[in-house]
């Protein structure tokens, strides 16, 4: 509490002082850097770093000099503290690699400092950054989810990942940048695109599908950590060179990491039934979208079969035909079940294009697979059911066609509007907007 109230003091001061009334507080806080037998001497430079790159991190142009200063100065110790600390991993070294990678971020949020722009520079930023995503986790690691939210090698993954998603964000495109390079500054920067997508881009795009097996495959992962690496992935699919790596891992990516993302689990289950009022402001809650693996899992999937419809959507939805038929034949496997709503969830998300392509098919898929789950015995499955026709409405149904068809769910979603389960009730709500 006493640091965090020195560092808000700090802030405030280095806001009107730094740096033409206090020049020598940079150099005090390098000579604390170089202190590496002395971890609170460090930790307290790292965060005073953190404190002055705040202040200029959304600063532009002429007003970035003292943070371009900052950077030539500190980023050679930080890569050397960061390189001591990446071969041995522990939970005090991870707290110290976590504020330095937040210096780190705060430093590049708004365009890259010239110190950067050195290949003999990013090069060895790059390894280290690399390096602490790849790094294997110490042997105390946590094995519940909740424990590993608060632990910080995780969290310093989650930083790593949070960057490189930053960087191929502004960079990943060498063709925009050089249609924009006006300047010896846009020149800069285009060659850097450049460089960045030919060395790093896909590197890193198979460091973050090896992540995010790590969930698929049972392990624990934070759901922070999985959905940066899925926006990173969701990038990664607009651009050529990172797309030749991703399209021969297609059917791992759509059916082992995005699917198992989309279906309804235990762990919602058990939110539903301890706490059905925090389910609903999860479930429908927009600012949950920027942390839900879900919602970036969709986002992926969206992605992929509009811009990659020729490699993706067929398979998608030849994928998500059969996970309804072996729901159909297997009704009481719960399993099945809490696949046959990720199925759903995949086709709803996709309405738009799935009309323009199988409008036909269409039609007799909800009266089959979506229609009878309106009176379902388990109420995730009358939720989806509910959500599904809301969703296919506007695309399907609009102007008035197929009424007759249309009586049945509209009763059924009607009744769901009373359903003793409360999510439910508000999808059903939702639902009937799109009806009336």
């Amino acid at each position: 509490l006493v640091r965090t109230q020195l560092l808000l003091c700090l802030r405030h001061i280095a806001a009107f002082d730094y740096p033409t009334k206090w020049p020598l507080l940079l150099p005090a806080i390098c000579n604390n850097l170089q202190q590496y037998e002395q971890a609170e001497r460090i930790s307290g430079a790292l965060s005073a770093l953190r404190v002055l790159a705040k202040c200029y991190e959304y600063r532009r142009d002429e007003l970035r000099a003292p943070l371009n200063s900052l950077v030539d100065s500190s980023f050679p110790l930080m890569l050397s503290l960061l390189q001591k600390l990446l071969p041995a991993p522990s939970r005090q070294g991870s707290a110290a690699a976590l504020i330095a990678l937040k210096v780190f971020s705060s430093c590049v949020q708004i365009a890259l400092p010239p110190h950067l722009h050195d290949q003999h520079h990013l090069a060895p930023w790059m390894e280290v950054l690399l390096g602490f995503l790849e790094q294997p986790l110490p042997a105390d690691a946590p094995a519940a989810d909740e424990d590993a939210l608060a632990w910080p090698p995780w969290k310093v993954k989650k930083r790593v990942a949070q960057i490189l998603h930053r960087l191929l964000q502004r960079y990943g495109n060498p063709a925009a940048k050089a249609r924009h390079a006006d300047s010896s500054l846009d020149e800069r920067a285009h060659a850097f695109a450049k460089h960045f997508q030919e060395r790093y881009a896909a590197r890193c795009l198979v460091t973050c599908l090896a992540i995010l097996r790590l969930r698929s495959s049972g392990s624990v992962c934070p759901d922070r950590l999985v959905t940066l690496c899925l926006n990173y992935v969701e990038e990664a699919t607009k651009y050529k060179q990172t797309y030749a790596t991703l399209k021969t891992q297609l059917p791992q990516l759509l059916f082992g990491i995005i699917f198992p993302l989309l279906c309804f689990s235990d762990r919602d289950r058990s939110l539903w039934e301890e706490d059905a009022v925090e389910f609903v402001r999860k479930e429908f809650d927009v600012m949950e979208d920027f942390y839900s693996p879900r919602h970036a899992a969709v986002n992926v999937l969206l992605d992929l079969t509009k811009t990659r419809a020729k490699d993706c959507l067929q398979q998608t939805v030849g994928f998500c035909a059969e996970v309804l038929r072996e729901a159909q034949l297997e009704p009481t496997s719960l399993q099945k079940l809490y696949r046959k709503d990720g199925a759903l969830l995949a086709l709803g998300s996709m309405h738009r294009r799935l009309v323009k392509k199988y409008k036909a098919s269409l039609e007799p898929m909800l009266l089959l697979h979506v229609l009878p789950e309106l009176s379902s015995s388990h109420a995730f499955l009358r939720l989806r059911a509910c959500w599904t026709f809301g969703q296919f409405f506007s695309s399907l149904f609009s102007g008035g066609k197929h009424a007759a068809a249309l009586q049945q769910p509209f009763e059924q979603v009607m009744r769901c509007m009373g359903d003793s389960e409360l999510p439910v009730r508000v999808q059903a709500a939702l639902a009937i907007n799109q009806f009336v």
